[in-house]
Parts: C-alpha cells; structure tokens; sequence
C-alpha cells in the first residue's frame, strides 16, 4: 500500500537538504529490532547456515491522515512492511549489511511510498568482544524535489513569455 498524501495538509517545512530541496515536516512511523535469519556475509563461516540479523526501519511520511482519521489506509502498514523486509531476507543473494540496507530502505521508498527512511541493520554477537557490527543509512525519495519542480512549471506555465526569434 502506497501513502495517498494528496489530502495531507502539512505545509511547514523542516529541513533543506543539499542547500536547496526542502520537505515537508514528516511523521515517522517505525518498526524497532525486527529479527531474522538470513545469510549474509563474505567470511566462510556466514555464507553456510543463517545467522541473525536485527533491523531498524524508520519511515517518514508527511502528516500521517491515519493521526486524525484513525484509518490504516491512511498510513504505512507496519505488518505489510515487516513481512516484505522477512521476505527479502529469505530471498536476497545480497553479502554486505551496506547493500541489504539499501535494498530495503529502496523498498520502503518505492513500494511503499515513504519520503525519508533510516535503515539500521546489525549482526548481533558476531564477534566475543562486541555487542554487533552493522550499519545505518538514510535515504530520501528521488522524486521529491522533481514533483517540486514540476508544479512549479505548471504554476508558471504561460506566466513568463517565450523568446521571440527576430524577423
């Protein structure tokens, strides 16, 4: 289920990134220490048997409709995103956490529509003397500052006039 955010009415801004895009300020709907099995890795002794992996996914959308309708169809389902993400890594042939992490933070961004997510992967006990090795990574939709740009060119379709050739 992708987040229908034509009906949100959040107009404050948040942040800029990259000095010149700006999103709206976002709701963040999370799934905290999801576990799983998978194998993953480059060392001989990870690329055998399933070891488990623990994720943290945030998503962010602009004014969550479901905070006032209190409607999942207005939100990130949760369950849909955790069973997608046991999915994948029942299926991925992926053996660095950095590009595991990608592909599910591309999930929540393409499949389910979210703006901004921060993805938190880590192999707990890999080692005797740590707690985990992992990663985070945060990414934001591609498109966000193209849909600016294109309701801009609309906004000022006909607005500027258009370069006549001399005759």
């Amino acid at each position: 289920m992708q987040f229908d955010e034509k009906n949100s009415t959040s107009s404050m801004k948040l942040f800029s990134i990259s000095g010149s895009d700006s999103i709206d300020a976002l709701d963040i709907v999370s799934i905290n220490n999801l576990k799983g099995k998978t194998i993953i890795g480059i060392c001989d002794d990870e690329l055998h048997d399933p070891q488990e992996i623990c994720i943290d996914i945030s998503m962010g959308l602009p004014f969550i409709r479901a905070c006032n309708s209190d409607n999942i169809n207005h939100t990130l389902d949760y369950d849909k995103v955790r069973r997608k993400i046991l999915e994948i890594l029942k299926t991925h042939r992926l053996k660095l956490l950095e590009a595991l992490a990608e592909k599910i933070a591309n999930v929540i961004l393409d499949e389910f529509g979210a703006r901004w997510t921060k993805i938190k992967v880590i192999k707990p006990r890999k080692y005797c003397d740590v707690d985990s090795v992992g990663v985070v990574i945060e990414r934001r939709a591609k498109n966000v500052a193209k849909k600016s740009q294109n309701i801009l060119k609309v906004i000022g379709a006909g607005h500027v006039p258009k370069n006549k050739k001399p005759g």
